[in-house]
């Protein structure tokens, strides 16, 4: 009855995975050419990543098979120890570079995103100070007009009421 379960509990996360991967291929299916693109890169790094663990597994599996043998280590023993040490060094190394290497891409998009909303605010800033200097600019010159109008309108009234006072009229 334990080694029911025993294959239950290690066939379960295959059988939630597959599920999930054929979840993923109907998505893919729906998506436009941009998400299709995305999501095939994102499988791409998942499997990229996925086959450097595996490797460091393996060769960490490997050191430590020669660690808990016992007896005097055979040279061939002692070869394949040395080179499982060097593989899962450099795969490890890689694997943190890579992921590094993706955090910080992630950033910088981000950043450039931030920098065109950055630069897009500044250049609506730029036009809104234009559009109140030049609302500033025609009131001035309203006022001005207003001033020139007021100012002609009394003179032709002044002017037209000593016209009259001179013609012998009374003024209105």
């Amino acid at each position: 009855m334990e080694s029911v379960s025993h294959t239950t509990s290690v066939v379960t996360p295959f059988i939630s995975i597959t599920i999930a991967l054929v979840g993923l291929m109907f998505a893919v299916a729906r998506a436009t050419a941009a998400e299709r693109a995305m999501v095939i890169s994102w499988i791409a790094k998942t499997a990229l990543i996925t086959v450097m663990v595996i490797v460091i597994a393996w060769f960490s599996f490997r050191m430590f098979i020669f660690a808990t043998s016992s007896g005097q280590p055979t040279r061939l023993e002692v070869v394949d120890f040395s080179l499982s040490f060097f593989n899962v060094v450099m795969y490890g190394k890689a694997l943190l570079d890579y992921t590094s290497f993706l955090l910080k891409r992630g950033d910088k998009e981000v950043q450039a995103k931030l920098k065109q909303e950055l630069e897009e605010e500044q250049r609506q800033h730029i036009l809104s100070q234009a559009k109140l200097y030049t609302t500033q600019q025609i009131h001035e010159l309203m006022e001005g007009m207003n001033k020139n109008l007021s100012s002609t309108l009394n003179n032709s009234g002044r002017q037209e009421a000593k016209t009259n006072e001179d013609n012998g009229r009374p003024t209105p």
